[in-house]
């Protein structure tokens, strides 16, 4: 392989890269005491790899979005050609009487999370055993965390509720525009992204709901199949 990255494309970078991770010994600062092992924070993994990015003219960029975390890895020498890499964001639920800053912690705490679980998945030199069981550690606090029992109370009463006669295309249509007005690109405007922002319209109950994650699946496996 040449020695010139200005002749590689953005793979044979991204590779390079993670080559050089694998022969770097990064400091790890997080420390799991339940389990005693230490494993690697945001700040462990981000100065070296935006180092080793910068020097194989790639930038690193992890645009914002609603629904899902993005990671986009971009040649710089010829910016057409970029990786992406996506997680599900997970949904956040606050209990009520909870000052707004609370759910803006936990929003930044999910937000560092996916960083990390992008960065690992993006340049696999990152990972180890001890970073996957730090991952589950932490997706399973940050389940417990989320998890309240007020929305299943919920559940249960609409369950028996009828749907009402909605009007899937406009309900579509609606959060198409939406996701495009806040500068979603047509490949972060995916299936989950269109059905949380349709959830954000109305309070629908769990029939109602069936209907129209139905309507948006058939949508966008015809868009893929056009």
């Amino acid at each position: 392989m040449s020695s010139d990255s200005r002749t590689m494309n953005i793979h044979e970078k991204v590779m390079e890269v993670n080559m050089t991770l694998f022969d770097m010994n990064i400091p790890k600062s997080g420390y799991n005491k339940h389990k005693d092992f230490w494993y690697h924070e945001l700040e462990d993994m981000i100065r070296p790899v935006s180092q080793l990015c910068y020097k194989q003219r790639v930038a690193l960029e992890f645009p914002y979005s609603d629904d899902v975390g993005i990671l986009r890895l971009v040649d710089l020498d010829n910016p057409k050609e970029y990786i992406v890499y996506r997680v599900t964001f997970p949904e956040l639920i606050v209990e009520k009487g909870n000052p707004n800053n609370k759910l803006i912690q936990n929003l930044g705490a999910n937000i560092t999370y996916l960083q990390r679980y992008l960065l690992k998945l993006a340049f696999p030199a990152l990972s180890d055993k001890d970073s996957v069981d730090a991952d589950d550690n932490n997706a399973s606090s940050a389940r417990k965390k989320n998890t309240k029992k007020e929305p299943k109370k919920q559940v249960k009463k609409e369950e028996n509720t009828e749907p009402r006669d909605l009007n899937l295309q406009e309900l579509l249509d609606k959060a198409l525009t939406t996701l495009q007005k806040k500068g979603s690109s047509n490949e972060e405007i995916t299936a989950y992204a269109v059905k949380k922002q349709i959830q954000k319209i109305d309070n629908f109950n769990k029939k109602e709901l069936t209907q129209v994650y139905g309507f948006v699946n058939e949508y966008f496996k015809e868009k893929e199949a056009s």
